[in-house]
């Protein structure tokens, strides 16, 4: 399994994120999608962040703390205004 390297939403702006499906069920994308959408949910009732792990274009696994603002089919968006392609997230962790 790859290590995971804990980056600053700061350092986040130079990652090129992975553009190809990181996942490979169905299932897994369902429950990444449900995932998501609670974590916006959370951020706009509790001011929750979460932890999000994703890969980048050489496949290298990254952690980020943050609070999504916006879902869509395609990307996310980040309070620092930083906006992630869905494929590339692997998981999201609720804090």
């Amino acid at each position: 399994m790859n290590s995971v390297s804990h980056i600053d939403i700061a350092n986040c702006n130079g990652i090129r994120f992975a553009k190809t499906e990181v996942l490979s069920s169905t299932a897994q994308k369902v429950e990444r999608r449900h995932h998501l959408l609670r974590a916006m949910l959370l951020n706009y009732a509790e001011h929750q962040p979460v932890n999000i792990l994703f890969k980048n274009q050489q496949g290298h696994l990254f952690e980020i703390e943050c609070a999504v603002i916006a879902v869509t089919d395609e990307h996310v968006m980040l309070k620092s205004g930083i906006i992630l392609p869905v494929p590339s997230i692997v998981l999201i962790e609720l804090l």
